[in-house]
């Protein structure tokens, strides 16, 4: 067993002038911390000793991982006691070994007493510690598995010691075990049929050893021994492989939870606990990173980030959703592939048909990288997950059926000792479990405790242990079969205690892992009873405990027996068992909820709390996009207001629907969603705003409205709107809505070419937008400071007003690179390139317009492409590459789907000068006979002016004179109406160039 001693250095100074009351109410709570946390890892409290406790792990009861419960113990207390400012005065003595244990009855009643060497030595332990830290023996660390962070200090003397002893530091744990692991101690039926299956792993195993990669996918029904297949050639078998290997796997609830997958990827290669202090983490992460390659160090925070938003980097969190897609992707290829310049690595990733898509996207990315580096994925997943993908990367699948019946009577045999009804019995479970492993398991187990078998242990060969085997005395026909794996686990779990039985009906509500003090929380008994349910369910291998530090937690032996428990609760008391866990969950992350959101989401929903679960679905739904997925981000706000339709709908639950629509408006604007849909969405919104007469809100919905109408090309419609919403803002008082309104409006100027109008409107929007407003979104997808300011750049260009332009420009700038988002930075070299163009310097805006391009492309931007690539062919053209200018700016048949107004007729007029340019005059004439319709529909008067001199070009270019003069003349006018300064240089020189013209047509005839 292992001894513990801990006390409080510097109490008497402490509790110094103290009466005795006082002194004791000091030192109590401290005390009651050491106590639970003993009790916490079964081990039990010998006595108190003033400030402090004699605890021993290992008996009464036997643990054989008694040295790690000791550990994790004083971790334990450490951790908590720093939560009442008395962490840095504990401090842990360990030693383990043979102790005399008994129990001495007396006149104060029953006591535990231990004596013997290693208890003095393991208080020498605890007097030589520092305030603070955890000192333990060599015996002690010998026996701790690898599962607890140890430094050593090297040989002390230590008093009534013959010798000096070696002694170690605990630092922290280093557990993290799959539920696989944790349930791998368990006695199995043995592993049999499946040689072909471990022939193809074996041999992917023997070829990474070869620097070969692979991808494996293992698909079957539940309860066929994919995961046993796995781990036992991955873990066991090959013994001569010396590969490493990172396991992770898919939930349920975290499906729609973006890289909840890959997190439990990067936890385990990391070694980090689902409970760890996300403080921890950075340093963690970026230790593990620096011992593979120092120049991983860098990407620390996105990994940190991915794990835990909780210790995301505000970096991370201002990244635009597609970059961080991209960054994801590239930085987990980045670890493979330094990785596995190491050495061999094998990724598991179990139960696909629940990934999330983020991290299925990820996952691809690193099956595709297995042809270039020695790195080997393995996947599971039941026949509903699409695995088509895999022959694109080269993998192989491998389709587990059930086993033969020739290898059940294989596997059953081997777990009897021979008897008259035995083979009688064995041909009985044959026929009834279908070649399910999982089926022929629970079946004996069931057999087992309901008493028709006789369990007798037989003592192992060699070294090996003993292990248990079965004996069948009553008839086999008497023996009552169950007619599914299902009804065999439902029996099973029946035969429990109730107590044991509610307490697993819950515990199936909760999820893949549960924490003991969820558990304690939601069973409903008292922590005596919880206990002895708790350690039945246990003993009787329905759960696993999966993990002992930070927090214990337990998880079911097989997702089957979780599903039968889950499934076995009529609906009312699943409402039930669901608002407890949601309220015991609120109660233990009181100060940060946010962080639980996706849970709590879930539970709330469960438990038909509407207007809660909104709420939660709602933060989820923010949690996602700050991860970087926005399907999964449209997903949470659908379900947060579907939740509020079910809901009473109250003034407040009513208000924040009107927010998570405008949230769902820009989240389908910035993924290309349905125009319909939009439409629908901001109608829904503007009539919950009439309906509350909530004039502010109703005043931010029509600045939404405004932008689709511009989006639209109705523009005039957009104009009005944003006018009534710039009226209740300024009414308001209102910054923020009165700037959006604002930029609105100068949006729809700049359409209609009121350009004039426009740079006003944008100029004020920009001026209210001073100090940290300069770097927000309101309501729009990057920087409103940043979007409007670029606007009004391109609004001053077409104006002429050059060097007013260059200081809103340096102004978008610098916001942007305060704001740091994609699409921020995005806009502002818009921006810029947009003057160099207008000022014809187009060597300074073809470089930045190209990467733009490439880096709108990757990120599937197809809105951005399309602009960006309509101003490069400008560029192009004006640089004398003409035939690459029509390349760019015909566009490619996909942006067909594109809103007309990102459409809109400039860059058709480009083209057609492109193309007269190429010697084709009368096409050139065809398409501005297309695109003009399109923009007197649409009033786009600026848009005209530049057509119209086009055309003047274009019949110039025919030796069309009065055409020509004509065109010029009709642009002139329309320009000079607008401020047009550059339309009206060109069309005055078109005018010269055809006076020139009839000029020397005057002089040739004459």
């Amino acid at each position: 067993m292992t001894v513990l001693f801990a006390d409080l250095k510097g109490s008497t100074a402490a509790i110094e002038g103290l009466d005795p009351e006082a002194a004791l109410g000091r030192l109590e709570p401290a005390i009651q911390i050491m106590i639970r946390l003993v009790h916490r890892y079964e081990g039990v409290v010998c006595r108190r000793l003033g400030d402090g406790i004699l605890a021993i792990f290992g008996a009464p009861v036997a643990h054989e991982d008694h040295a790690v419960r000791a550990c994790f113990s004083a971790l334990g207390m450490q951790r908590d006691l720093r939560d009442i400012d008395m962490g840095e005065m504990v401090r842990v003595g360990l030693n383990s070994g043979d102790v005399l244990y008994r129990t001495v009855t007396s006149e104060l009643g029953l006591e535990v007493d231990v004596v013997g060497p290693v208890v003095h030595v393991a208080a020498r332990m605890e007097q030589l510690a520092s305030p603070g830290s955890v000192f333990m023996t060599g015996e002690t660390q010998a026996l701790t598995q690898g599962l607890v962070e140890i430094r050593g200090l090297g040989p002390r003397d230590v008093k009534g010691a013959t010798a000096p002893i070696e002694i170690y530091e605990a630092t922290g744990a280093s557990l993290h075990r799959s539920r696989w692991h944790a349930a791998s101690a368990r006695e199995k039926a043995p592993f049999v049929g499946r040689d072909s299956e471990c022939a193809t792993l074996d041999a992917a195993l023997v070829a990474l050893d070869r620097k070969r990669g692979g991808v494996i996918g293992v698909c079957g029904e539940a309860g066929l021994g994919k995961s046993r297949l796995v781990h036992n050639a991955i873990d066991e078998g090959n013994g001569s492989s010396a590969h490493k290997s990172v396991f992770a796997a898919a939930t349920a609830l975290g499906r729609n939870i973006p890289y909840h997958a890959l997190a439990s990827a990067l936890r385990d290669l990391f070694r980090i606990a689902d409970s760890d202090n996300a403080a921890r983490m950075p340093s963690a992460v970026a230790s593990v990173l620096t011992d593979i390659d120092p120049r991983l160090a860098a990407d620390a925070a996105v990994f940190s980030s991915l794990i835990s938003l909780a210790s995301a980097t505000s970096e991370w969190l201002a990244m635009d959703p597609r970059r961080k897609r991209t960054a994801a992707r590239d930085a987990v290829l980045r670890l493979a592939r330094a990785a596995a310049a190491i050495g061999p690595i094998v990724f598991v990733f179990e139960d696909m048909h629940w990934v999330d898509r983020d991290s299925e996207e990820i996952l691809r990315a690193l099956a595709d990288l297995t042809r270039e580096v020695p790195l080997l994925v393995v996947l599971t997943y039941r026949a509903e997950y699409d695995d088509s993908w895999l022959a694109a990367v080269g993998g192989t699948r491998l389709r587990m059926a059930p086993l033969a019946d020739d290898d059940i009577r294989r596997s059953l045999r081997d777990w009897f000792v021979e008897g008259p009804e035995t083979e009688l019995l064995i041909e009985r479970l044959t026929q009834r479990v279908g070649g399910n492993p999982l089926f022929v398991e629970e079946c004996v187990r069931a057999l087992s405790q309901q008493g028709a078998l006789t369990t007798i242990m037989a003592v192992g060969e060699g070294s090996q242990p003993q292990r248990r085997r079965f004996a069948c005395w009553e008839a086999p026909e008497s023996i009552s079969m169950p007619p599914s794996v299902h009804d065999v686990i439902a029996s099973r779990i029946d035969r429990r205690t109730p107590e044991c039985v509610a307490l697993l009906q819950t515990l199936a509500m909760i999820g893949t892992r549960v924490p003991l003090w969820l558990v304690e929380r939601v069973s409903g008994h008292p922590p005596a009873e919880t206990a002895a349910a708790l350690g039945e369910a246990v003993a009787a291998e329905i759960l696993v405990q999966v993990s002992l530090y930070p927090d214990v937690e337990y998880s079911f032996g097989h997702a089957l027996l979780r599903e039968v428990a889950h499934d076995s609760l009529t609906r009312a008391r699943r409402v039930e068992a669901h608002r407890r866990i949601l309220a015991a969950i609120e109660a233990q992350h009181a100060g940060r909820p946010n962080e639980q959101a996706e849970w709590l989401a879930h539970h709330a929903a469960e438990g038909e709390l509407w207007e809660t679960a909104a709420i939660y679905q709602g933060q989820a739904a923010e949690r996602a996009l700050a991860r970087g997925s926005y399907a999964e981000a449209i997903t949470g706000t659908r379900a947060a207001l579907v939740s509020f339709d079910r809901s009473d709908k109250p003034l407040a639950a009513t208000e924040r629907a009107i927010d998570q629509l405008r949230s769902l408006r820009a989240l389908l604007y910035a993924t290309g969603g349905d125009a319909e849909e939009v439409k629908t969405v901001l109608d829904r919104a503007e009539g919950l705003a009439r309906g509350i007469d909530d004039r502010v809100r109703l005043a931010w919905v029509w600045a939404d409205q405004s932008a689709q109408f511009w989006v639209d090309g109705e523009n005039l419609h957009a104009i009005a709107t944003a006018r009534r919403s710039l009226e209740i803002a300024e009414q308001s008082g209102d910054v923020r809505l009165r700037a959006l309104a604002l930029f609105r409006l100068g949006l729809g100027g700049y359409a209609v070419g009121d350009y004039v109008g426009a740079s006003e409107a944008l100029g004020r929007s920009c001026d209210l937008l001073t100090g940290d407003l300069q770097f927000e979104r309101i309501g729009t997808a990057g920087a409103t400071s940043v979007f409007g300011g670029g606007y009004l750049v391109f609004t001053l260009c077409e104006l002429g007003r050059f060097e007013e332009a260059d200081q809103r420009l340096a102004a978008a700038i610098a916001a942007a690179a305060g704001a740091r988002d994609i699409y921020s930075i995005a806009s502002a070299q818009i921006a810029r390139c947009v003057l160099a163009i207008a000022r014809a310097d187009v060597a300074t805006a073809i470089p930045p317009l190209e990467a733009l391009l490439g880096a709108a492309k990757a990120a599937g931007v197809l809105v951005v492409s399309v602009f960006i690539e309509s101003l490069l062919g400008r560029a192009k053209f004006i640089a004398g590459d003409v035939a690459e200018a029509v390349v760019l700016l015909t566009g490619r048949k996909k942006t067909g789907t594109i809103s007309r107004a990102h459409l809109h007729g400039l860059n058709k007029v480009w083209l057609a000068e492109a193309i007269c340019a190429q010697g084709m005059p009368a096409e050139a004439d065809a398409i501005l006979d297309r695109v003009e319709p399109d923009m007197l529909e649409r009033g786009e008067a600026g848009n005209l002016a530049h057509c119209w001199q086009v055309r003047g070009k274009i019949a110039l270019a025919r030796a069309d004179l009065g055409a020509a003069e004509a065109a010029f003349k009709r642009g002139l006018d329309q320009a000079s109406v607008l401020w047009m300064r550059p339309v009206c240089d060109a069309c005055e020189a078109g005018l010269a160039a055809v006076a020139a013209a009839r000029g020397k047509t005057g002089l040739a005839a004459s």
